[in-house]
C-alpha cells in the first residue's frame, strides 16, 4: 500500500462481500459507479459472483490460494499449529514474491515449501554465529556454497559487515597437493564405496597423470591386468598401505603432485587465506574431508597459519575430528542424521550451481585460478538450478526487507529442518520423477562415465544390495544403490517398496541405537 490508499475491512465497516453488502458501501463511500470499479480476489462466491451480482467487473486471482502442497503443510484442522501455519503461509509469501514462482512446475513447491526456507535459515543462523565469534570472512566453498553466498550477500546489512568470499574447490582439486608422507588421512577419498576400486581408478583419484600411473605399476610390478582389476575394500585398503610404505612410490607420488601444490597455495594465499583475518568456510558438510585436505595443504607451506574452521549444515558419522579437520560447526547437531545419509539429494536438489566443478588450478603469471571440469547436467537439471537460485534470491530480498521473517526462521528452525526430513524419507512419486531427470557423480573424478541418475524404479537385484548394505557393517546405504533411495522406492511397484521400507526401518533403528 502507498501513502493515501484506502483499505476496507469487514470487521470494521460490520457488512461483508459474502452477502454483497461491502461492495455497495465502497461504491458509496467513493462515489464510483459500479462499471468504474474492478474487484480481483480468490473466493469464488464472495470475489467473483457477489461482485458481478453488484454489477462490478470481477477478476479470479488464484495465485493467492494455497496450493495442495502448501495446504498440507498447514495441515487440515482449525486452529492450525502456529508453526505449521508459518511455514505454510512463508511458502505461498516465497512463491508469491518469485517473479517465475507460480508456473506450477512439479518441484515448485519442494524450492519455496523446503528448499528455500531451509537455506535461508541456514545462512542466517552461520552470519550470526560467525558474528558472535569474531569470524571476519566467511568463504563459500564452491560448488555447494554458491547459492548460500548470493543469500548472505542480499541478507546482511552494511554495519559491521562480515567479508563474504567464494572458494573455489573441490575434492578432486585438493585431494592430490594435500597428499603427504606421514598423514594418511587423504587415504579416506580414495575408495569409494558403490565405485570400482582398482589400482588404476585408485591412482587416477589421485591426480597423477598416465605416465606417473604407469610409472608407479611398474614400480610395483604389477600386471596391467591386475592393474585393472576390480579391489575388494579390504584390498584396496592393502594397496594403499603398499604405497603408504614404499619410499620409491611416494616420492613419485608426490614429485607428480608439486605443481598442483604449488598453484594450490598461490590461489589460497591471493584469496587470503594465509593473512590475519579470521576466517571461516561456509559447505554443505559430511566427513571434513575437504577441511581436512585443506588444513594438510596449508601444512605444507609451513609457517605461520590459521587453522581451518567451517560452517556446515550436517555431518557424518564418521566425521574426521578436531585434530585432523579443525573445528567443524554444524546446524544439525546430531552427527549422522538423515541429511548427512542422504546428503546426494542436499547436493543436487538443495544445492545446484551455476558452473561445472572445479578440477584444479593453473598458474597465469602472479595470478593462479581455477581450472574447470565439463559441465555434465542436462539442460533439465540447469534450468532447475537457475530456477532455484532466482527463488533463493527472491526470498533473501523479501527477508531483508523484513527482519520479522528471519526472525521467525530461527524461532521454527526445528520445523524446518523437519519439513525437508519429509522429503528426504518420503517424496510423492511426482517429486522423485522430476528429479530422476537429475544426473549425479558419487567418483570424485567427476567424469562422464561416472554419471548416473539421482534415482530410478528399483529391481529385485536392488532390493538384494539394499539388504546387504543393512547387514553390513562397512556400509550404510551408500551411492549407488541406489543414490537416492527413499525416492527410488517411490518411483518402484509395491511388491519392491515394501521389503525396502522393512529395510529402511532397520536401518533407522540402527542408527538410533549408535546415536
Amino acid at each position: 500500500m502507498k501513502d493515501g490508499d484506502i483499505l476496507y475491512v469487514s470487521c470494521d465497516a460490520g457488512i461483508t462481500k459474502q452477502h454483497g453488502q461491502l461492495f455497495h458501501h465502497v461504491l458509496n463511500a467513493e462515489r464510483l459507479e459500479a462499471a468504474q470499479l474492478v474487484h480481483a480476489g480468490d473466493n469464488p462466491h464472495a470475489d467473483i459472483a457477489m461482485a458481478t451480482k453488484a454489477s462490478i467487473r470481477a477478476e479470479h486471482w488464484r495465485d493467492g490460494i494455497l496450493t495442495s502442497p502448501e495446504a498440507a503443510m498447514a495441515g487440515r484442522r482449525l486452529p492450525r499449529e502456529r508453526a505449521k501455519s508459518f511455514l505454510a503461509a512463508l511458502a505461498r509469501r516465497l512463491r508469491l514474491s518469485n517473479p517465475a514462482g507460480c508456473e506450477g512446475g512439479p518441484l515448485d513447491h519442494v524450492i519455496h515449501g523446503i528448499v528455500v526456507p531451509l537455506l535461508l535459515a541456514y545462512v542466517s543462523w552461520v552470519l550470526e554465529h560467525a558474528k558472535q565469534h569474531g569470524v571476519r570472512r566467511l568463504y563459500f566453498v564452491a560448488r555447494d556454497a554458491e547459492v548460500m553466498l548470493r543469500i548472505a550477500q542480499l541478507l546482511q546489512g552494511e554495519s559491521d559487515a562480515i567479508e563474504l568470499r567464494y572458494l573455489y574447490g573441490s575434492r578432486r582439486a585438493w585431494l592430490g597437493p594435500s597428499i603427504s608422507r606421514h598423514d594418511t588421512d587423504w587415504q579416506r577419498l580414495l575408495i569409494i564405496p558403490g565405485q570400482t576400486s582398482s589400482r588404476h581408478d585408485i591412482t587416477a583419484r589421485m591426480g597423477l597423470n598416465e605416465a606417473a600411473r604407469e610409472t608407479l605399476r611398474e614400480m610395483l610390478s604389477c600386471s596391467r591386468a591386475a592393474w585393472v582389476a576390480n579391489l575388494p575394500y579390504d584390498q584396496a585398503r592393502g594397496f594403499l598401505s603398499e604405497i603408504a610404505d614404499s619410499v620409491s612410490a611416494m616420492e613419485l607420488i608426490l614429485s607428480s603432485i608439486e605443481r598442483e601444490r604449488e598453484a594450490a597455495l598461490a590461489y589460497f594465499r591471493q584469496e587470503g587465506l594465509f593473512d590475519a583475518t579470521p576466517w571461516a568456510l561456509v559447505d554443505a558438510g559430511w566427513s571434513l574431508n575437504a577441511q581436512a585436505a585443506l588444513k594438510r595443504i596449508l601444512a605444507a607451506a609451513g609457517g605461520a597459519h590459521q587453522m581451518p574452521c567451517g560452517y556446515y549444515l550436517a555431518l557424518a558419522r564418521d566425521h574426521l575430528d578436531e585434530s585432523q579437520a579443525g573445528v567443524a560447526y554444524p546446524l544439525v547437531p546430531r552427527a549422522g542424521s538423515i541429511f548427512s545419509r542422504r546428503r546426494v539429494i542436499i547436493e543436487h536438489c538443495f544445492l545446484p550451481s551455476t558452473h561445472a566443478t572445479t578440477q584444479s588450478y593453473r598458474l597465469e603469471g602472479a595470478r593462479a585460478h581455477p581450472v574447470f571440469g565439463r559441465e555434465l547436467r542436462s539442460t533439465a537439471e540447469l534450468s532447475y538450478a537457475a530456477a532455484l537460485q532466482e527463488a533463493a534470491l527472491s526470498a533473501a530480498r523479501l527477508a531483508s526487507s523484513d527482519p520479522r521473517i528471519l526472525v521467525a526462521l530461527n524461532e521454527h528452525i526445528g520445523e524446518i529442518l523437519a519439513n525437508a526430513e519429509r522429503l528426504l524419507r518420503h517424496p510423492h512419486a511426482i517429486e522423485a520423477r522430476a528429479m530422476s531427470t537429475f544426473g549425479t557423480v558419487a567418483d570424485m573424478r567427476h567424469e562422464m562415465p561416472f554419471v548416473e541418475p539421482l534415482c530410478r524404479p528399483l529391481r529385485w537385484n536392488d532390493v538384494w544390495a539394499v539388504f546387504s548394505m543393512t547387514l553390513s557393517k562397512k556400509k550404510s546405504f551408500e551411492s549407488p544403490s541406489f543414490m537416492w533411495l527413499e525416492g527410488s522406492i517411490a518411483l518402484s511397484p509395491w511388491h519392491v517398496r515394501l521389503p525396502l521400507k522393512l529395510a529402511l526401518l532397520a536401518d533407522s533403528l540402527r542408527n538410533r541405537l549408535r546415536s
